[in-house]
């Protein structure tokens, strides 16, 4: 199974600057990935008067997703997190997108720098109230994480185990204690705190030990056996 992780920085503060749509599309056709993945504040671009600025409007990124998703195939993508709003209040959510159409949404349940940006934006946070997301996909039990949600454990809190742990994030790391990743499973981080943080580790005997992978343009793959 081929798993992608974008190359790209993001931060709370800057956003991403780029195209996210582009930079995905570009990532999909040059690796041909099973699973591609984006880092958390991809969908942000917080200067004003600049034709993509955000908060985006929930209409705006209900919009992005379909394209995503008509253009992505039988892919399982995780485009990172947009920051959107709905009236007075920002959200923070990573769309889990295969079949063609968002079959999940997974709201950032910790702060981490979205209070933040809705403070800036004279705007709200609003937290999610899942402990992580736990879903399955061509028969594979995967978790997601954005960022400070897996710093504090908010998924492995649960005991759930996966076969591969999924975290968009700037800035994190994948913490051993908070992984799920099952015996012979997965954790791979997309992080946008800077190119070359990127990583995945496979559970072999207990411990997460890291897993090869190889840079290919704007994207980090890895082989994984699963």
């Amino acid at each position: 199974m081929r798993l992608a992780l974008i190359r790209v920085e993001t931060s709370f503060s800057r956003g991403f600057h780029g195209n996210p749509l582009e930079e995905l599309l570009r990532a999909a056709d040059e690796t041909k990935p099973d699973i591609l993945v984006g880092p958390e504040f991809l969908f942000y671009n917080p200067w004003r008067g600049h034709k993509d600025s955000t908060p985006y409007s929930e209409y705006k990124k209900r919009k992005l997703c379909k394209e995503l998703a008509a253009k992505t195939g039988g892919m399982l993508l995780i485009p990172g997190t947009f920051i959107w709003k709905r009236g007075l209040f920002v959200f923070n959510s990573a769309p889990v997108i295969f079949d063609g159409k968002v079959q999940h949404e997974y709201f950032k349940h910790e702060d981490g720098g979205s209070g933040v940006i809705a403070e800036n934006h004279s705007l709200h946070y609003a937290p999610g109230a899942e402990e992580g997301l736990v879903f399955q996909w061509k028969g594979l039990s995967i978790g997601l994480e954005i960022c400070a949600d897996h710093h504090f454990g908010i998924l492995g809190s649960r005991g759930v185990k996966t076969g591969l742990h999924l975290i968009a994030s700037c800035g994190g790391r994948i913490k051993e204690i908070n992984s799920t990743a099952r015996e012979g499973g997965y954790a791979a981080i997309c992080n946008g705190i800077r190119i070359g943080a990127n990583m995945a580790k496979r559970k072999i005997t207990g411990r997460l030990y890291e897993w090869p992978g190889e840079h290919i343009k704007n994207a980090d793959v890895y082989e994984l056996e699963l």
